[in-house]
């Protein structure tokens, strides 16, 4: 008897039958009535999507990111009703090498923005208009006013003189009694600006032109600023514009071009302020994203032709999600409202999810079909084996979301209601609408088909055995990357979000580095806290509070533009009363022949005074330049009497505005708060009397610190900096909270889904390691985050999650007998990924610093997440393999 005689094999047991779980079942229910599951879901997409188009609303401000202070928000409504915010200023800068033409420039830009009342308010040009010219004196030191004062005493007998005979009879007067005190040796004040004026009024005459003679020129009656720059600052007005801000700078511009050419180029104006820096960046335009939403469409068409086996697959991937995005579209607006800044997010988030949900049930489904499996069995062995993990991840990643509940961050809590609507509709369009459009299917196996040619040509590529130089590659890399993100989740804390006060520091526009040299001059053009606060002293003690602050450089109020001192300047100024004559007297015209007469004597009295060697240049050389500009005008004897007479009208028409201007100075009532310039006035003082107090901060970076330090002494502080400033604290206080929901549900999940600590490493570790060099790589980036980028690191967490889960139950439900030559689960991490990157990578050639920063992050993130899908996991596969397996676990565990 033969050992197989006494020891017979036993009898092959029949090999167990997978039993269908709900999945399966699900699946097979909605595979044998699919028509009428695709009308069902079209029946709901076609009203969804017309509620979804009328009811689209979208608001950008950042008003509705948080839930702002109650009180806080009062007080900066009411400031913004009454005073423009110092920060959102429009500045011209008005340069020149002459000081004069650019004060002038100034005042002419200056008055044509006030004329345009509908779209500029509070215009002022510092230093400028009747207020500065009437009591700028008084803002110079008690010494300068003394020496002022003094001057004009000494040049009053001349005014005297010539206000009792104003014309050219007194004028013959002055040269000849200037003669007499020259050839004492002694020369006169005023005279020689005098005489060189008067020569330009005379040679203008001869030109044909009129040039009166510039009395108020010729004695410092008041401040004189020589500055080849000036200033004019104003505020756009809330004009119901869909963007008021940007229609005045346009405005502004155009003011600016007609005030250059005014002027022949002799001054140059510039615009630069936070409102001409948003206004640099062009306008949100949905045109503007139509060139690279085609790029991305065709892109998305490619890489679904050659990922995808066959058309109908790709039009199952693009059937559903057109379905499901309107669905999603439509109950996030009847749930929310209105989408804002961070919520108008989700369409990456939902690329991410369904391009990872459709996808891998596809290919799952198509590789159940390629190892002999009929199309419904196909189709339930996907769901059988992904189903439960699915739904266990949609509903995790939805339950992060109760960790924002009662956070007055609400931009972050809409993303994440719609992040739980997005889970719960791509979750039943993947059970029910997905086997219902496989039903349609033609079966593309046939028995006589070459098993090398049911495998999709990428599934051979990446199915090949790698390299010993790879596997020795990748084992390096692996160990690498998990270290260096270690090392990255110290620099987590370092990511901050945008800040109120950051001014970029690469703009090399004229308008970006003039803004970054006037807010070193000027704090309050990055920011600035505005106070109201009661008139009189209680203002003046909260003032003094406010001063021994720290963290504050300066306060300007309005009594802050109240001149010291200026009781005793007024008093000094007092002492020219009766000095200067109130008034010129009125003198008849002489006739024709002693008209000539006295032009006559002038002209003597000039050449005596030309010739007088005692005489001083500077007298002589004016005496002289006008002697000869008379002779000009003369033209040998033969000047007749009505040019002489305009010539004494144009000599003494101004005199008048000197006199009445040394007669207010004379005069100068108490400067007090209500007397102070208009523009001035109304700028920090209200309508109902109230004082604005402007705080500004010692560092405008560290404006957090600022406003706790504000707050400690009067808590209603406002301004446009400081509520940024408490947007950005609200929204970094819920971001704990967010973050340890979804570590919470990166740490539970895979254990209790897979009972298995080798299983939940290889899903934890690559969630974690990309998660953590992305922030690590982000706050190396050095920016500062807008909160839209927030869902970037959400669809990272999501996107990984997901893949590493749904790679580990790819087989789960595997039959025996079945495996397939080559695995789809590689084709189908790599094609979600690149969907996602294809239809918003464009973003990074956005011009808008928001957009364009998303599209980097959104690079980062996925480029991250490929790495630790096709690098650490297939690593931890080997590391976590046990020791002894048999061949056929080997190759389940290959990767």
């Amino acid at each position: 008897m033969s050992w197989q005689d006494r020891k017979p094999e036993p009898a092959e047991k029949p090999k167990p039958r997978l039993r269908p779980n709900v999945f399966a079942r699900m699946a097979r229910f909605c595979f044998r009535h699919g028509l009428i599951i695709i009308a069902a879901w079209m029946a709901l997409a076609i009203p969804a999507l017309v509620f979804a188009v009328t009811a689209m609303q979208i608001q950008i401000q950042d008003q509705v990111l948080v839930t702002d202070n109650s009180a806080v928000g009062e007080e900066q409504s009411r400031l913004a009703a009454e005073f423009p915010e110092p920060s959102e200023s429009i500045v011209a800068v008005i340069d020149s090498k002459d000081p004069k033409l650019a004060r002038s420039g100034a005042e002419r830009m200056a008055a044509r923005m006030a004329e345009q009342t509908n779209v500029f308010r509070n215009v002022f040009a510092p230093g400028t208009g009747r207020f500065f010219d009437d009591t700028g004196v008084l803002y110079l030191n008690e010494e300068g006013v003394s020496a002022m004062a003094a001057r004009i005493a000494r040049s009053g007998p001349l005014f005297q003189a010539l206000s009792i005979s104003p014309n050219l009879t007194g004028l013959a007067v002055l040269a000849d009694q200037v003669a007499r005190v020259a050839a004492e040796g002694r020369s006169p004040e005023v005279v020689a600006a005098l005489f060189n004026d008067a020569a330009k009024t005379v040679q203008a005459q001869v030109a044909g032109q009129r040039r009166d003679l510039d009395w108020p020129s010729l004695i410092e009656h008041g401040v004189t600023i020589e500055s080849p720059r000036w200033y004019v600052l104003s505020y756009p007005m809330a004009n119901g514009d869909a963007d008021p801000a940007r229609h005045a700078v346009e405005e502004a511009r155009r003011l600016a071009d007609l005030t250059q050419t005014e002027f022949g180029g002799r001054i140059s104006v510039q615009l630069t302020g936070r409102p001409v820096l948003r206004a640099m960046a062009p306008p949100l335009d949905i045109r503007v994203l139509l060139l690279p939403a085609l790029l991305s469409g065709i892109v998305l068409l490619v890489i679904l032709g050659f990922g995808l086996s066959r058309f109908g697959s790709v039009m199952i991937v693009l059937l559903m999600a057109a379905i499901t995005f309107v669905i999603i579209t439509a109950l996030a607006l009847a749930v929310l409202g209105a989408f804002d800044r961070v919520s108008l997010a989700y369409p990456v988030l939902f690329s991410g999810v369904i391009s990872i949900t459709t996808i891998c049930l596809i290919l799952r489904a198509e590789e159940a079909e390629q190892c002999g499996s009929g199309r419904l069995a196909a189709a339930m062995l996907a769901a059988q084996a992904m189903g439960l993990p699915m739904l266990a991840w949609l509903a995790g990643i939805s339950a992060t979301g109760f960790a924002l509940y009662g956070s007055p961050f609400v931009a972050l809590q809409k993303l994440a209601i719609v992040l739980a609507i997005m889970s719960v509709v791509i979750f039943v369009a993947a059970a029910t609408l997905l086997p219902a459009f496989l039903s349609l299917l033609k079966p593309r196996f046939h028995d006589e088909t070459d098993e090398d040619e049911r495998v999709h040509w990428l599934d051979n590529v990446m199915a090949k055995p790698p390299s010993y130089g790879w596997w020795s590659l990748r084992r390096g890399l692996a160990a690498t990357l998990i270290a260096v993100a270690v090392l990255c989740a110290s620099l987590a804390p370092a990511l901050h979000f945008e800040s109120p006060t950051e001014v970029t520091r690469s703009g090399t526009s004229a308008a970006e580095r003039l803004f970054r040299d006037l807010s070193a001059q000027e704090p309050s053009l990055l920011a600035s806290a505005q106070i109201l606060a009661e008139a009189g002293d209680p203002a003046r003690i909260l003032v003094r509070r406010l001063s021994t602050l720290p963290q504050v450089e300066s306060i300007r109020w309005v009594e802050t533009f109240l001149p010291p001192g200026e009781a005793e300047k007024r008093a000094i100024l007092a002492r020219l009363q009766g000095v200067f004559p109130r008034s010129t007297t009125a003198v008849s015209d002489i006739p024709d022949d002693l008209l000539r007469a006295e032009f006559v004597k002038l002209q003597d009295g000039l050449q005596r005074i030309a010739a007088e060697p005692k005489a001083t240049p500077e007298l002589a050389q004016a005496a002289n330049e006008l002697r000869r500009s008379l002779l000009l005008l003369d033209g040998n004897g033969i000047a007749n009497p009505q040019a002489l007479r305009q010539l004494e009208r144009t000599f003494f028409v101004r005199l008048q505005v000197l006199l009445d201007r040394i007669d207010r100075l004379a005069h100068l009532d108490p400067l007090t708060v209500d007397r102070l310039d208009p523009a001035i006035h109304r700028q920090y003082v209200s309508r109902t009397g109230l004082w604005r107090i402007e705080v500004q901060p010692r560092r405008p970076d560290d404006i957090e610190s600022f406003a706790a330090a504000l707050r400690s002494v009067t808590p209603a502080a406002a301004g446009a900096a400081l509520v940024q400033a408490d947007r950005l604290a609200v929204m970094r206080a819920a971001i704990p909270s967010y973050v340890g929901a979804w570590t919470l549900l990166i740490l539970l999940l895979p254990p209790l889904l897979f009972l298995s600590l080798r299983k939940a490493m290889r899903i934890l570790l690559p969630v974690v390691t990309a998660t953590l060099l992305a922030l690590g790589v982000t706050a190396m980036m050095g920016s500062h985050l807008y909160p839209e980028s927030i869902a970037v690191f959400v669809l990272l967490l999501c996107f990984t999650l997901g893949a590493a889960t749904l790679a580990e139950a790819w087989y789960n439900a595997q039959p025996n007998g079945q495996w397939p030559q080559a695995s789809s689960r590689p084709r189908a991490l790599l094609l979600a990924a690149f969907l996602v990157l294809a239809a918003f990578a464009p973003l990074v050639l956005s011009p808008l610093p928001a957009v364009q920063q998303f599209g980097v992050l959104l690079l980062i993130a996925m480029g991250l997440s490929l790495v630790a899908l096709f690098v650490l996991l297939p690593q931890l596969r080997v590391w976590t393999a046990p020791r002894r397996r048999r061949e056929e676990d080997e190759e389940e565990e290959e990767y």
